[in-house]
């Protein structure tokens, strides 16, 4: 797959334009109606430009615009190998490297912006205008329709992407949300190829569990020797916009090359279950303390502050009390949500980070990965539970209790003690000795600091490497001629 772009300049009072004038993303099928499903297009006209997406904005289209030049593309690397200004936006990369994830529209940097949930965006003449819709939820539903409605609407959004499926392969995973899906697919006699897990041994023994219930075939990978080597291609393809999602490079290699269509359970499960569950911060957001709610989920996410001081050219990162304005800024933009912690997850994290597992990594190998988790429906209703009530009866756990009784024997891996498993000194070995080569080449300034977070840090060790090397790999493609190398290697 190549990424598409497109490009208007202002020379000499005409405009001068580059690269496709018209794109679509879609993982909804021939047929359907618009609005379900994932979507982002963009199309110029008689001397007009429209971008739009779908309600959830779950798919990038990244933009960058000034007097003289209008550039999009689904590609934040592309943009770069273009020539876009590659300032630095020195506060949502603060936050970033403490949290894993941006927030709102923002990217690493200061001009490149991606496009809003819900919104359309105008460019004619010069001038930009981007209108979106209101997507917050505001009315309260009560937990007791909630469970029935919960599996009502899934099976409606299940049913959508089923009606055209040919042969595919599906992730899982000890939770809840793969489980689901699969469970739902059974029930409809169409069941994937293979199932495959890349998780801790919780994990894989509780997904072999399913699987043999199901008489499915079941592959393990072992992640851990992937994170390092794979590192920065997971970073091209997510856009530099999360420090998660290194286990799903192996799941992606594989579907490369034997399936088109994957399913993936990113959506509403981050309204109903998560950090921001607990009786702890639903009563910060009662009390309106959001700063505090702000320093706990640094102290929860982030690498050590001391790690995050001095590093070469990335001196920014540093100011902590810069990202903790934004952060509460952040989720003040939710307080009318009926919960404004599950909000701030859901539009956030789950939106700028998670979602690029979908829509950044699993979508570049020319398959489809279908996401009934996001339906509109299906997030208004969990949107709108009280977040008493969720601590009381946590909706999709109730709901596939009540759905497939005959599996309510199989425990979560949240509900599990953990399971040690044995270290491979090789494999860690290896993957520390990558990360310092692929440093070494790409900013080699950072290696004190890689240095001092392998031999002197403990806690949050791996978080700590994560950020020194996604740094490392930001300043090396951040210069236009590397970012162009790198996508023709990658033959993107």
């Amino acid at each position: 797959m190549r990424y598409s772009y497109f490009v208007i300049k202002k020379e000499n009072s005409q405009n001068e334009t580059q690269g496709s004038d018209t794109f679509l993303f879609s993982n909804v099928f021939e047929g359907h109606k618009k609005g379900i499903g994932t979507y982002a297009h963009w199309q110029w006209k008689d001397g007009k430009l429209v971008a739009e997406n779908d309600f959830f904005g779950f798919y990038n289209l990244f933009y960058y615009y000034d007097n003289n030049q209008f550039a999009i593309s689904n590609s934040l690397v592309k943009l770069l190998a273009l020539g876009i200004p590659n300032d630095y936006d020195e506060t949502a990369l603060s936050v970033f490297c403490r949290c894993g994830f941006f927030m709102g529209n923002d990217t690493p940097f200061k001009h490149i912006k991606t496009l809003p949930p819900s919104s359309r965006l105008t460019w004619a003449e010069g001038q930009l205008s981007i209108d979106s819709q209101d997507v917050l939820v505001t009315s309260v539903t009560s937990i007791d329709k909630a469970v029935d409605l919960y599996i009502e609407y899934f099976r409606d959004s299940v049913e959508r992407y089923t009606l055209s499926l040919g042969d595919f392969a599906m992730p899982l995973t000890g939770g809840r949300d793969s489980r689901q899906i699969l469970l739902e697919l059974n029930r409809r006699k169409r069941l994937p190829r293979v199932a495959i897990t890349s998780g801790d041994l919780r994990d894989r023994k509780i997904a072999k569990q399913i699987a043999d219930r199901l008489n499915i075939r079941h592959e393990v990978f072992d992640s851990a020797q992937y994170v390092a080597k794979t590192n920065f291609k997971k970073n091209v393809l997510s856009n530099f916009c999360s420090l998660e999602l290194s286990w799903l490079m192996p799941f992606r290699e594989y579907c490369s090359r034997q399936h088109k269509y994957s399913f993936d359970g990113t959506g509403v499960g981050a309204l109903t279950r998560g950090d921001l569950n607990t009786l702890k911060y639903v009563e910060l957001f009662e009390k309106d303390k959001y700063p505090d709610v702000a320093q706990l989920l640094i102290k929860k996410l982030s690498p050590p502050e001391m790690h995050l001081k001095g590093i070469p050219g990335f001196e920014f990162v540093s100011e902590f009390h810069d990202a903790i304005d934004f952060i509460v800024d952040s989720l003040l933009r939710y307080k009318d949500a009926v919960y404004p912690g599950t909000a701030f997850t859901f539009w956030n994290w789950n939106r700028r980070g998670i979602a690029m597992a979908p829509f950044g990594i699993q979508s570049t190998f020319g398959g489809i990965c279908l996401t009934p988790f996001l339906d509109e429906k299906l997030y208004r209703l969990a949107a709108s539970i009280a977040p008493r009530d969720l601590l009381r009866l946590e909706p999709q756990t109730a709901a596939l209790q009540k759905a497939y009784p005959e599996f309510s024997d199989i425990p979560f891996n949240d509900r599990l003690p953990p399971m040690k498993s044995r270290k491979n000194y090789w494999t860690s070995l290896s993957n520390h000795l990558y990360r310092y080569n692929s440093i070494k080449k790409m900013c080699p300034e950072l290696l004190p600091k890689y240095n001092e977070a392998v031999f002197k840090n403990k806690h949050h060790r791996s978080r700590t490497l994560d950020v020194i090397q996604y740094l490392a790999q930001l300043s090396y493609i951040s210069d236009p001629a590397n970012a162009s190398s790198v996508l023709n290697d990658l033959d993107l």
